[in-house]
């Protein structure tokens, strides 16, 4: 570090952006300790974004950090952002199921639910049934989280089975705000009478408006 750091430094100062990256990589090269590679690389990322204007070989770099450390939080996160800032979504939901997969192998219930939100909300309308697979499966690690409930009951159309989105309402209801489970209780009541079970639609309507 005593020698590439002010060496990195010189070159950024003179705008050599090529002796600057070759500089970084000779010291990304050298560094053995893993914690101190992936900070290198980052502070390379950074300058190739906010000094160089080159994210497309920030990018890259990005990539090498996760490659190196899977769970690198600030890695994933920084190209993350990027992805969804330009549109990548095919990028972003592989980078999104990368992290999925790792934080299932930690049995990071936490960190399932919210990467299993933020992916399902990127299918489009003609990839609902996707949606619901990934909502599902979030349900498996947290069964009675209202955000995933929530998300994946209002998934339920017309051509889903009416049973299957009345039970789901009831699980969603157990958990739901008072201000929102009036008319969530309504509804369900609704789904059940269109089903000819006037007695659980009555059952459903009383939670909601105790």
């Amino acid at each position: 570090r005593a020698v590439w750091a002010p060496m990195t430094a010189a070159f950024k100062k003179v705008k050599d952006r090529k002796g600057w990256e070759e500089a970084m990589r000779r010291g990304i090269d050298a560094l053995l300790d893993p914690t101190e590679r992936s900070a290198l690389r980052m502070a390379f990322a950074e300058g190739l974004r906010a000094t160089w204007k080159k994210e497309d070989e920030a990018i890259a770099v990005l990539r090498e950090v996760l490659d190196d450390d899977p769970d690198h939080l600030e890695a994933g996160a920084a190209l993350g952002e990027i992805y969804q800032r330009r549109g990548m979504d095919a990028e972003l939901r592989e980078l999104l199921a990368r992290q999925l997969d790792r934080a299932r192998d930690r049995g990071d219930a936490r960190a399932v639910v919210a990467l299993s939100l933020r992916t399902a909300s990127l299918f489009g309308p003609d990839q609902k049934a996707d949606a619901m697979d990934v909502y599902r499966g979030a349900l498996d690690w947290a069964a009675d989280d209202a955000d995933v409930l929530r998300a994946l009951y209002g998934l339920y159309g017309a051509e889903e089975d009416a049973r299957d989105r009345a039970s789901l309402g009831e699980r969603l209801l157990a958990v739901e705000v008072p201000g929102k489970a009036g008319a969530l209780a309504l509804d369900i009541a609704d789904q059940l009478v269109a089903r000819e079970d006037e007695g659980a639609a009555l059952a459903a309507r009383a939670p909601g408006f105790r």
